[in-house]
């Protein structure tokens, strides 16, 4: 299993607790579940994307109206997140 890359690194990670949202790329959908169940072990409320780019055909078609509705609830959920975790970030894309 590859190492977990998050900004900002775990051990600076490690000293905080409290509500927690990561962003970054869906693709790396393997890395979000990791560093949410570390992260939640840890004792923080980790807020997540609710969909990610592998599992998007097991809904209904996303229309234009349901990605603006997501996109505008993920940065709900930043805002009221203590920090943000950048999950996989040497990826530009």
């Amino acid at each position: 299993m590859s190492e977990l890359t998050l900004t900002p690194p775990l051990k600076i990670l490690q000293k905080l607790e409290g509500m927690v949202c990561l962003i970054g790329s869906t693709r790396f959908r393997k890395s979000f579940e990791r560093a949410n169940g570390l992260l939640t072990r840890m004792g923080n409320v980790v807020l997540t994307v609710a969909f990610f780019k592998d599992n998007y055909h097991e809904y209904q078609p996303m229309t234009d109206e349901d990605e603006a509705r997501f996109k505008r609830l993920h940065f709900q959920k930043i805002a009221l997140s203590d920090y943000a975790i950048l999950i996989e970030p040497d990826y530009i894309g």
